[in-house]
């Protein structure tokens, strides 16, 4: 077990609510607006699924520093979890008319301007953004001009921003974007998925018989459970529920969990060593675990991880049985967003689950789940480590 590997935190819902008490301490006490924006966003990373509250959160600190654009910031961003787009937009208004050069609201507009459709109006704002900080604002950036059909411009601004700021999930996954869609073989050399897509049975390394009982109590567990939420904000899944494991299981489900995960990873290093994307490893390895029940034709959209550096799947229970033609359920990599790629078809690599299969895979490979078409439940348990 690598020596810098930090334990998983089933404590997080404790955290959230000691943090929110702090957070109304500090209204109450007047400490600084941007103090409390870092709080905010702190709040929000340890569970992002309850958004009414965030908005609730983000509109105190509004009411309490209404001339700090940080607050405007907070809100904006708030309302756009809470998919209240048009709301975000009025409160991006209002923190532009403090200051017209607030890096963090002139790249959230533009990054609503995309939502709503308003390529030209994006890539405007998108680009006086870039010009007053480029780290910052590369990525929205590049997706106007991917939208917009100016390619060079996007490979070359975002490989000068690289090279000055290092890379990320999100920088790899916009590069294979711009080489898939200006062809050529450079976008399949770049994301390697044959190479970096592990796949392991853990009935081959551990008890089978065990394996199943342990798979059908997790089943069991996961079924029906009412933490997990349905199509919740800020996520892939649709017609489906979603929850971090930390709010569905008990330790004695989630340490089995982590100890195959565990394994699993010291052997993508050990068959990976040589790669140069184990140049990019963390030093630290933090894992993040959620839940995803699928029902009969829930799907997960195409995306990405970019939290994560290393990303990965257990399947508890499939729902259905597998047959030679028959696709629905299963995992399909290689296939960025339709909005984002046009009518470009590219290979793909498909994999139909099984009970008790582990996949890991980098955290910038776009993938998605093709519909369930089982009568019973797909049940299966995700993965970040950053």
């Amino acid at each position: 077990m690598p020596e810098n590997w930090i334990a998983y935190d089933i404590h997080r819902e404790n955290k959230r609510a000691a943090l929110t008490a702090i957070f109304f301490t500090g209204l109450e006490k007047k400490i600084a607006p941007l103090a409390l924006c870092h709080l905010l966003g702190d709040i929000t990373l340890l569970d992002a699924h309850d958004t009414e509250n965030i908005v609730r959160l983000a509109y105190a600190l509004v009411e309490y520093a209404p001339d700090q654009t940080c607050s405007w910031s907070a809100y904006a961003q708030s309302l756009r979890l809470n998919d209240q787009m048009d709301d975000a937009k009025k409160a991006v208004d209002k923190g532009l008319d403090i200051d017209p050069d607030c890096i963090g609201l002139l790249t959230l507009l533009g990054k609503l301007s995309l939502e709503s459709g308003d390529v030209a109006k994006a890539e405007h704002v998108l680009r006086r953004a870039f010009d007053i900080d480029p780290q910052y604002s590369v990525l929205p950036l590049c997706e106007a001009l991917i939208k917009a059909g100016s390619l060079d411009e996007a490979e070359k601004r975002l490989s000068d921003t690289v090279r000055q700021s290092g890379r990320t999930t999100s920088s790899e996954a916009t590069s294979y974007i711009i080489n898939l869609l200006k062809g050529g073989g450079k976008a399949q050399k770049i994301s390697e998925y044959g190479k970096l897509l592990q796949q392991s049975q853990q009935s081959e390394h551990f008890n089978p018989d065990e394996m199943a009982r342990f798979n059908q109590e997790l089943s069991d567990c996961l079924n029906g459970h009412p933490a997990l939420l349905f199509e919740p904000s800020n996520t892939a899944t649709a017609q489906g529920r979603q929850a971090a494991i930390h709010n569905l299981l008990p330790p004695r489900l989630i340490d089995p969990i982590i100890t195959m995960l565990q394994t699993e990873t010291e052997r993508f290093f050990e068959r990976n060593r040589q790669h140069e994307f184990m140049n990019f490893r963390p030093e630290k390895l933090n894992i993040t675990s959620w839940a995803v029940v699928l029902e009969k034709g829930g799907y997960q959209h195409p995306h990405i991880h970019p939290g994560g550096w290393l990303s990965g799947v257990y399947y508890v229970d499939v729902g259905r049985e597998y047959d030679e033609d028959g696709n629905g359920g299963a995992i399909e990599f290689l296939k960025p967003p339709e909005s984002l790629i046009g009518d470009v078809n590219p290979e793909t690599i498909v994999i139909k689950p099984q009970n008790g299969l582990m996949l890991l895979f980098p955290s910038h490979f776009y993938h998605h789940t093709i519909p369930h078409t089982g009568e019973k439940e797909r049940i299966s348990i995700s993965f970040d480590i950053n």
